[in-house]
């Protein structure tokens, strides 16, 4: 995911003409060659930069619905975030936000859709603020287990995108 996380910001940075980048085919070599990666998307970041020529597009997975990609937007911001999402044909939640230098994701894991989300502050409130650190703050490597016990997806907002990147239960998800 880093891989296809520099690749857009070469493209938005100008280094990379508009014309010259095929988003559709990029996307697809990143699910091709990547083993921990079952699907990504790009979809219109709201409120940020994309045009009416922005066309969004999705490789091993559907594009999301409209209303997905409403939530997928809201789950950047602690509040706003719907309890579950459905991405893929199964319902997801905001499990962790995360700060890596100028980059904000969101990890989502698969949920019930019946899952009560925990009380505000309370014990077990997996929603954490983006002003508390966290261990993978400190350490991008994500140190822990690699392999998901649950199908989920990493959210990385760019000025015209929001980038989408699910991986399988039993996949690397790091």
């Amino acid at each position: 995911t880093r891989s296809s996380v520099a690749a857009l910001q070469q493209h938005q940075s100008g280094m990379a003409n508009e014309e010259s980048l095929d988003l559709p085919a990029l996307l697809e070599e990143m699910v091709k060659r990547n083993r921990h990666v079952a699907g990504m998307a790009l979809v219109r970041h709201e409120g940020g930069e994309a045009g009416a020529e922005a066309i969004p597009t999705a490789a091993g997975m559907e594009l999301p619905s409209e209303e997905t990609v409403a939530a997928l937007n809201a789950s950047f911001y602690e509040g706003e975030e719907a309890q579950s999402i459905n991405l893929m044909g199964r319902y997801m939640r905001p499990k962790e936000r995360l700060e890596i230098g100028d980059f904000w994701v969101v990890k989502l894991e698969e949920a019930s859709p019946l899952e009560v989300k925990p009380e505000r502050g309370g014990p077990g409130d997996e929603l954490k603020s983006f002003t508390v650190p966290t261990k993978h703050q400190e350490s991008p490597s994500l140190g822990f287990n690699p392999l998901a016990t649950l199908s989920g997806a990493y959210l990385c907002a760019t000025r015209k995108w929001v980038l989408v990147v699910t991986f399988d239960a039993g996949m690397d998800a790091s």
